[in-house]
């Protein structure tokens, strides 16, 4: 598993790009949201985000890649477990 975080400035393009139907995407991970879609979970963020104008790349993006092998072996259970471990590491 390779793990790689940043902060970004756009947080609607990387919600939209990690929701992508097109390449089958799953949302394996979505706690403490009311939103449903991209662009509903992007106003949540903005509400939070306006708290600091000075800040400009405020959304922290985080990806967790299993290798070729594991992530055909992998369930979407054990994601889910994956990542929240991963989250309450960093939490």
């Amino acid at each position: 598993m390779i793990g790689k975080g940043h902060s970004i400035a756009s947080t609607g393009a990387s919600i939209d790009y990690g929701w992508n139907q097109e390449k089958e995407a799953e949302v394996v991970f979505k706690d403490y949201l009311a939103g449903e879609t991209p662009r509903e979970i992007t106003e949540e963020f903005k509400i939070i985000q306006s708290q600091n104008e000075r800040c400009t790349q405020n959304t922290l993006s985080f990806i967790l890649s299993p290798t070729i092998k594991d992530g055909q072996e992998i369930s979407k259970a054990q994601l889910k477990m994956i990542t929240d471990k991963f989250l309450k590491k960093w939490n």
